[in-house]
């Protein structure tokens, strides 16, 4: 449910493929409060899903990458110009 919430918020509010979530904002959107086991079992969880390219845990937020395929808001062309320089 929490990975759901994270992948979810990750293809919308992102510009194209990572996202940061807080943890505070995920503790009030389903007030809970989340301790050092929960955040574990998220990480794996996230890990498990087919959209995750890599997750980041720090003490107050997860940091997804996602694979492209996955990600609504990525424009190719984009990062393809950026990378000219």
């Amino acid at each position: 449910m929490i990975a759901d919430f994270i992948i979810n918020e990750t293809q919308k509010q992102s510009s194209g493929f990572q996202y940061i979530s807080m943890i505070y904002d995920i503790e009030d959107y389903f007030d809970i409060k989340i301790n050092g086991a929960e955040l574990m079992k998220i990480e794996e969880e996230l890990w498990n899903r087919e959209e995750v390219a890599d997750v980041i845990v720090e003490d107050d937020c997860f940091d997804i990458v996602l694979y492209t395929d996955y990600a609504p808001n990525y424009d190719s062309q984009e990062y393809e110009e950026d990378d000219i320089y």
